[in-house]
C-alpha cells in the first residue's frame, strides 16, 4: 500500500468522490513505491493566490498530480458544469484538466526553486483527472484517455493507472528521464509536506472526531421522537450506536418535566460516569442513578429484611448471592413500599440485567407497572450479552409484548476504520456503520505472556512518544493481569482505573489507566489498547473482544495472540467481500 500523508481525511473535506478515492488509494496494493500527499496547498501559483492539489503521487520514477471530480460532469458552450449529490450545478470556466496541468506546473516550479532546474531534467511530471462516479469517454485535445481515471478503472489496480500516466508523460517528453535517488525523494516529500492544510495534532484530530461523533444522527433523533409517543420502548443497537447517550437524554427530558426518573445499569464505572454527567443540570423533578445491585441493596437496606439478608449471605457463594438471593430479597423489600415508584425507569446495557428475577425488581420501581407504566430499555443482544452471560430470552420476549421495539445501526462512537475491524474480527449479528474517517486499527501479535508484556511496553512507549495525553489512553484486559504485569504497568505510568478517573477520561491527566473489559462496559476513551486477546472463537472471548475493541473513539491498538492471525485474516476477507457486495468500499 502507498504511504498516505496525512493518513486520514479531515472532516472539512466535503467531496464524497475525493473521500472515496482516498480510501481506495489507502487500500490499494502494489503502491509500495509511492508516497501519496492528499490536499496539498500551493503557496505559489501563477494564476491563483493559493492553489490546492487533490492528490500528489511521488515515486522515484516520477510525480503525478491528480484532480478529482465527482457526480455528473458535462461541458456546454466551453464551460464545465458539475452537478453534486444535492443536484446543485457548479459552473467553471477552467476545466479539471486545466486545473490539474496548471497545478502540476506550479508544483514543478516550486520544486525547481527549491532543488534546482536539474531536477526537472531527470524526473517525470504528469497530471491526470479522476471521475470515479461516471464513464468518461469525451476525449479530445485536452483529455487523452491515458490520463483519465473513471468508473471503468475501479476494478483494476490503481498502480496500473499511475503507470499509464507516467508512460503517457514519458511519450511526450523529448529528453530521457531517470529515477531520482531515495535521498532526493525523501527531501521532496519533506519539502512538500510543510505546505499541508490538514496536519492536526492528535488532540486536534481527536477533538475533531469527538465533535463529529457527538452529533445526534437522524436515526437517533427518530428514536427520541418515537419516545414522545411510546411510553414503553425497547431500543436495540450494537456497541457505539448511541444507546447510552439516548438513555441519558430520555432521563433528562423526564426530569425537566418534573418527573422522578431512575437510571439503572449494571456497571459501577458507567453509573459513576452517568451520575456525574446528569448531575450537571438542575431539574424540576429528580434523577436517581444506580447500578442494579445498588438498587437492590438500597431496597433491602431500607426494609425489615436487612438483617435476614445479611445472615443469608454468610457462607454463600458470591455468584449465588447476586444471581438468586439479592433479587429475591429486593423484590420482597419492594412490597414493603420502602421507596415510592418512579415516573420513568431507564435501563442501559439491558443485556446485563435482563433476567426474570431482576426484572421483577425493576417492574416494582415503575409507577403503574410493566404493562401500563413508562420505561425505556436500551440493550445489545448482539455480542455484548456473552460477557456476563445473564441475558434471558424469555425476559426480552416479555418486554416486547408490552413495548415498542426500535433498532439503531449508525455508529456514533467509533471511526469507520474501528467499526470495520470490530465487524470483521468478531462478526456480530448486527453490524454498525461508522460515519467518521479515522486512522487504521493497529494489531500487535504475541506468542505468550512474556512477549505480550514486551508488546505492551512498546505500545505504551510509542503513545508517549507521540505526545498523546495520558488521560486519553486506556488499556483494557480481558482478564485481570497477573501481579507481575500490574507492577510493570505501574512502572510505565499506567494506573488502575478508579472512580475518580471516570470524569477525566479523555482529559489531560498525569497518568493513563488500565482496567478489565467488563469493568469498562458502557464507557469509552480516545485511545484504547485491547491487551491480551488469546482467542476469538469461543462465545466469551468473542464477546470480550467485541466490547473491548468498540470502546475506542479515535484510535485502537489490539494485542492479539499470533495463533488467531489466520482466523482474523479469514474474517477480514469475508467482511471486505460483504461490504463490496453491498456496494461499499472496504475499510482496513
Amino acid at each position: 500500500m502507498a504511504r498516505v500523508i496525512p493518513p486520514t481525511v479531515h472532516s472539512s473535506v466535503r467531496s464524497g468522490a475525493e473521500r472515496r478515492v482516498f480510501n481506495m488509494i489507502r487500500q490499494s496494493k502494489n503502491l509500495e513505491e509511492w508516497v501519496c500527499l492528499h490536499s496539498l496547498g500551493l503557496a505559489r501559483h501563477d494564476r491563483k493566490r493559493r492553489g490546492e492539489l487533490d492528490f500528489v503521487f511521488i515515486s522515484r520514477r516520477g510525480i503525478v498530480v491528480l484532480e478529482v471530480k465527482g457526480g455528473r460532469v458535462r461541458r456546454q458552450d466551453g464551460a464545465w458544469i458539475f452537478t453534486d449529490r444535492y443536484d446543485e450545478e457548479h459552473r467553471r470556466a477552467e476545466g479539471p484538466f486545466d486545473q490539474a496541468s496548471s497545478g502540476m506546473f506550479a508544483l514543478e516550479k516550486s520544486l525547481i526553486q527549491e532543488f534546482g532546474y536539474q531536477l526537472t531534467k531527470s524526473l517525470l511530471f504528469g497530471y491526470a483527472v479522476a471521475f470515479p462516479d461516471i464513464d468518461f469517454d469525451a476525449h479530445g485535445v485536452e483529455c487523452d484517455p491515458a490520463i483519465v481515471y473513471d468508473r471503468s478503472d475501479r476494478g483494476r489496480p490503481f498502480s496500473d493507472f499511475l503507470n499509464r500516466v507516467l508512460e503517457f508523460s514519458r511519450s511526450r517528453r523529448q529528453e530521457p528521464s531517470r529515477q531520482c535517488n531515495p535521498e532526493r525523494l525523501d527531501a521532496i516529500v519533506d519539502f512538500l509536506r510543510g505546505d499541508f492544510d490538514f496536519c492536526p495534532t492528535f488532540e486536534a484530530f481527536a477533538a475533531d472526531v469527538r465533535h463529529e461523533l457527538d452529533r445526534l444522527t437522524a436515526e437517533q433523533s427518530s428514536v427520541l421522537d418515537a419516545a414522545n409517543s411510546a411510553p414503553r420502548l425497547i431500543v436495540e443497537g450494537p456497541a457505539g450506536s448511541g444507546k447510552t447517550v439516548l438513555a441519558m437524554e430520555e432521563t433528562r427530558r423526564a426530569a425537566r418535566r418534573g418527573a422522578r426518573a431512575l437510571f439503572l445499569c449494571f456497571n459501577r464505572f458507567l453509573a459513576v460516569r452517568v451520575g456525574e454527567l446528569l448531575a450537571r443540570e438542575r431539574y424540576a423533578g429528580r434523577v436517581v442513578v444506580r447500578t442494579i445491585h445498588n438498587h437492590c441493596g438500597h431496597l433491602i437496606e431500607a426494609s425489615s429484611l436487612r438483617k435476614e439478608f445479611e445472615e443469608t449471605k454468610s457462607g454463600t457463594a458470591t455468584s449465588e448471592i447476586y444471581d438468586e438471593w439479592m433479587p429475591l430479597y429486593a423484590r420482597m423489600a419492594a412490597d414493603e413500599d420502602v421507596e415510592p415508584p418512579f415516573d420513568l425507569v431507564v435501563i442501559d446495557e439491558g443485556q446485563d440485567v435482563l433476567t426474570d428475577d431482576y426484572w421483577d425488581v425493576i417492574s416494582a420501581a415503575i409507577a403503574s407497572g410493566l404493562k401500563h407504566g413508562s420505561w425505556r430499555v436500551f440493550l445489545d443482544v448482539n455480542n455484548q450479552a456473552g460477557v456476563f452471560g445473564r441475558l434471558e430470552q424469555g425476559c426480552i420476549d416479555r418486554l416486547r409484548r408490552h413495548g415498542r421495539s426500535l433498532v439503531l445501526t449508525i455508529n456514533c462512537r467509533n471511526t469507520r476504520e474501528i467499526a470495520f475491524q470490530v465487524n470483521a474480527v468478531t462478526e456480530p449479528r448486527i453490524r454498525s456503520v461508522g460515519k467518521v474517517a479515522g486512522v487504521p486499527v493497529e494489531f500487535q501479535y504475541y506468542d505468550d505472556r512474556h512477549s505480550l508484556a514486551g508488546k505492551l511496553q512498546g505500545i505504551v512507549e510509542a503513545l508517549k512518544h507521540e505526545a498523546i495525553p495520558p488521560g486519553c489512553q486506556t488499556l483494557l484486559f480481558p482478564k485481570i493481569p497477573d501481579p507481575g504485569l500490574r507492577k510493570k504497568l505501574a512502572a510505565w505510568g499506567v494506573q488502575q482505573l478508579e472512580d475518580a478517573d471516570i470524569p477525566n477520561l479523555g482529559e489531560r491527566t498525569d497518568h493513563s489507566t488500565w482496567t478489565t473489559v467488563s469493568a469498562f462496559k458502557g464507557l469509552e476513551n480516545d485511545v484504547i489498547v485491547l491487551a491480551g486477546v488469546d482467542e476469538i472463537e469461543s462465545t466469551w472471548w468473542n464477546s470480550v473482544t467485541y466490547v473491548g475493541m468498540s470502546r475506542a473513539r479515535t484510535r485502537l491498538v489490539v494485542a492479539l495472540a499470533h495463533k488467531c492471525r489466520s482466523i482474523q485474516s479469514d474474517r477480514l476477507g469475508r467482511e471486505a467481500a460483504r461490504l463490496l457486495s453491498d456496494g461499499g468500499a472496504a475499510v482496513q
